[in-house]
């Protein structure tokens, strides 16, 4: 084999091994279920229902989520997922199998652009061969838990994607400051970095991160023109992209991620906390990663508040000190701290860990864990120490895996190392009998860890109902909406608790709520439509489910509900119409047979009416009363 051929060999065992560690990582994800946003995201989405037109993504935040407080502008996901639904419908095992190719994808990006950093811009740190740290900090991304998290988790693909343009966008940046500035080159730097956004914008730091880039690596100077020139283009996109929204859109993400429960200054400090205690230690020991744990608000400079800060400062002191010897781990210091700046900094969000917030930054910390390694070892002792190290992370990967399995087993995870209300009471929603005690008891201690909390209130409150004790839990549901009036989800199960004790009144003016405060949710129209035609309001549920419709005629029973308010009303012609259409969707559905037979025999269509009622089933409820319509039918000569 000449010298060329084993290059070009060699040259692609790393790709394949990396392709390969990852697919035997994350093998037994695929069949994992649905979690969390993905019911809102993905299952009950009626946004990604439909594949065309594909730019109402682009033009409405809407089809992101079927829940109003979670709708965000990131339409790279509902057009991704509305890709899947169409092939596939709503098979996880795809859903799955699309995150776990699109980390292969950002896998191989991130070999290319370690590649290029270790090969032209390792800056003080020669490097006998870029091939090998490149290989170790693509293969610790391919395999560490914190990567798995988005990769098991459906909806977190917004992640996976703003990750894969993020990693192209710097690479292609880095090339071409390396080979020269040109339009195509630009073009396709700044695409990456449009489409980035698109996914999700924890990359507005861009411009931060091409000015670090152009002090440390290409060692400009921070009073000349060029470092300020490069990190233009991208500044300029990110204002493009907040003016559409705020403007065109007139939306912002930050109405639905923003939390009020704490301060600026105490979401800081708890993050100052939480870079070490919390986040520092995941990466070295990923037993403990959870959805949703409790933390504890810092409100005051405590000893651990003080590591956090003094580790931050400290790390970005040594950066700079060293950016003149050791440039690219300078850089690599200096993008992992502001890659963590839109969630880990002074804008308070509704979570005060999410255990996936390191994961854009996570490739830098990589790249300075090997510097760091091969600065205190041997390169051999530093590759097997490395080799290890990716073996154990793998296996933390392996088991982190399975607790996506279920629901059961996931907030079991959560629980079981610490988890707040929401975990202790999806914990409590996942046990199938609801008279199993461990079902209350999560119920209440999900109360007890947040008092204020909505969620809770309501979940207990219809458990209560449930178990024999009406009054005490349809207490807790209305407590629930005082809590949250403008809250249309407390409102809509609070029509349902209503419901369970025949307040069919209440029930409906709780639905109407629900559907007037969130009047582009599906699932809010019809229950409210439906509650309408429990009290004999068939206008009012006429004009509800009109709106329905007018937004989605496909959906679920709409045309049913419409057809059954226009029979009720009298108009029976309309009815057949709807009637006749819903069937053809749902050939099965014996109250929307029976009804239309009754429309047909109301409008003396009796053979028509003898057709519908002989497709009634015998072990359905209305089977007898249908066979006897068919009798009156014979006996009666009714002209057809």
């Amino acid at each position: 084999m000449s010298l060329l051929k084993l290059s070009n060999s060699i040259k692609w065992i790393f790709p394949a091994l990396l392709i390969a560690a990852a697919l035997l990582t994350f093998a037994n994800s695929i069949d994992n279920g649905f979690h969390l946003d993905d019911y809102y995201r993905v299952v009950n989405n009626p946004g990604i229902q439909k594949l065309s037109p594909i730019w109402r993504h682009f033009t409405d935040p809407h089809t992101s989520s079927s829940l109003e407080r979670i709708v965000q502008f990131r339409p790279l996901l509902p057009l991704s997922l509305s890709v899947d639904y169409y092939l596939y419908g709503e098979n996880g095992f795809y859903f799955h199998l699309t995150n776990l190719f699109l980390h292969v994808l950002t896998i191989l990006a991130v070999y290319a652009l370690a590649l290029e950093l270790f090969g032209h811009w390792h800056g003080g740190l020669e490097e006998q061969s870029p091939r090998t740290p490149s290989f170790i900090t693509a293969l610790l991304f391919a395999v560490h838990p914190v990567s798995g998290i988005p990769v098991n988790y459906i909806c977190a693909r917004d992640l996976l994607l703003m990750q894969l343009f993020l990693v192209l966008c710097l690479l292609s940046y880095v090339r071409m400051r390396r080979q020269g500035f040109s339009a195509l080159r630009w073009t396709f730097c700044l695409g990456a970095f449009a489409l980035s956004l698109l996914s999700k914008t924890n990359f507005v730091v861009a411009p931060l991160l091409i000015f670090a880039f152009e002090l440390l690596l290409n060692k400009q100077v921070l009073r000349n023109r060029p470092p300020w020139l490069c990190a233009a283009p991208f500044a300029a996109i990110v204002a493009l992209f907040f003016a559409y929204t705020r403007w065109v859109l007139k939306f912002s993400d930050l109405q639905n991620v923003q939390g009020s429960e704490y301060g600026p200054w105490s979401y800081f400090l708890t993050q100052a906390r939480l870079s070490v205690t919390h986040y520092l230690r995941n990466f070295f020991w990923p037993v403990e990663i959870r959805q949703l744990p409790l933390i504890e608000a810092a409100t005051s400079l405590t000893a651990g508040v003080w590591v956090g800060i003094l580790f931050a400062l400290g790390t970005l002191v040594l950066a700079w000190q060293i950016k003149g010897r050791a440039a690219l781990l300078s850089w690599a210091i200096f993008s992992y701290w502001i890659l963590m700046l839109p969630e880990s900094s002074f804008v308070p969000l509704h979570h005060l860990a999410v255990d996936y917030r390191p994961y854009p930054s996570s490739l830098f910390f990589y790249i300075s864990l090997w510097h760091l390694g091969s600065y205190l070892l041997s390169r051999r002792w530093a590759v097997l120490l490395f080799v290890l190290y990716a073996m154990g992370m793998a296996g933390g990967s392996w088991y982190q895996n399975k607790t996506w399995k279920s629901d059961s087993a996931l907030w079991a995870q959560s629980v079981r190392y610490g988890g707040d209300a929401i975990a202790h009471m999806n914990y409590a929603m996942s046990f199938s009998d609801r008279n199993d005690p461990r079902v209350r008891f999560h119920m209440e201690e999900s109360l007890r860890i947040a008092p204020w909390a909505i969620l809770p209130h309501i979940n207990l409150g219809l458990l209560l109902i449930d178990l024999g004790d009406p009054v005490k839990g349809l207490a807790l549901c209305e407590k629930a909406v005082e809590l949250g009036p403008d809250w249309a989800q407390a409102h809509y199960w609070l029509a349902q608790a209503y419901e369970k004790v025949d307040r069919a009144t209440d029930a409906a003016a709780s639905a109407a709520k629900a559907a007037e405060l969130e009047p582009r949710n599906f699932a809010y129209l019809m229950l409210a439509a439906v509650y309408a035609q429990q009290v004999k309001d068939y206008t009012g549920s006429l004009v509800i489910i009109n709106k329905l419709i007018a937004m989605d005629a496909d959906y679920e029973e709409a045309l049913f509900v419409r057809g059954y308010a226009q029979q009720m009303l009298g108009d029976n012609d309309a009815a057949i119409a709807d009637y006749k259409i819903f069937l053809s969707r749902s050939p099965t559905h014996t109250t929307a047979r029976f009804n239309l037979g009754f429309a047909y025999l109301t409008k003396n269509r009796c053979q028509e009416a003898v057709i519908e009622f002989k497709q009634i089933p015998q072990d359905d409820s209305t089977y007898e009363e249908a066979h006897e319509y068919i009798e009156k039918c014979a006996q009666v000569q009714v002209p057809s």
